[in-house]
């Protein structure tokens, strides 16, 4: 009897063993790989777009947080197409850090806005033309908005 108790129990923590490993390979996305282990790093200043699995030298860092703080002077000029490149550049040097992606997207989303405002008056104007060309910016940057999701 006490064999067959100890073999239930063996059962049991092999049982657990088991599914603490399926759990893991399930639910840890990429675990279990083992050609993730030999993709070498990639920096993030390579042009690669939207490669958030890069790695960000301090020189990428600095860089960044220069042209992110060369943005913001921009934008509050009112400048936002250069604040806009100067948001991408910093998003593209260090593409995990929140504060760069959402500045660049509210800039994108605040020409869309004026594209649009400055298209509607021109309608007013019986400007059609220029209204169509603003309308075609608006969508331009919006088009770049969707395409970042």
């Amino acid at each position: 009897m006490l064999r067959k108790h100890g073999r239930i129990r063996t059962m049991h923590h092999q049982s657990f063993i088991f599914s603490f490993a399926v759990a893991a390979l399930v639910f840890l996305p990429g675990a279990g790989r083992a050609e993730d282990a030999l993709e070498p790093p990639i920096s993030c200043a390579n042009g690669l777009i939207g490669g958030v699995n890069c790695v960000a030298t301090k020189q990428d860092e600095k860089e960044a947080k220069e042209a992110f703080r060369r943005g913001v002077k921009l934008q509050q000029h009112q400048r936002l197409e250069e604040a806009l490149v100067q948001f991408d550049e910093a998003a593209r040097r260090v593409p995990r850090d929140i504060q760069f992606l959402t500045a660049r997207e509210v800039v994108k989303a605040k020409l869309v806005f004026d594209h649009i405002q400055r298209g509607n008056a021109l309608l007013i104007e019986d400007v059609r033309e220029k209204a169509a060309a603003e309308f075609a910016s608006a969508r331009q940057f919006l088009e770049q908005l969707r395409g970042s999701r």
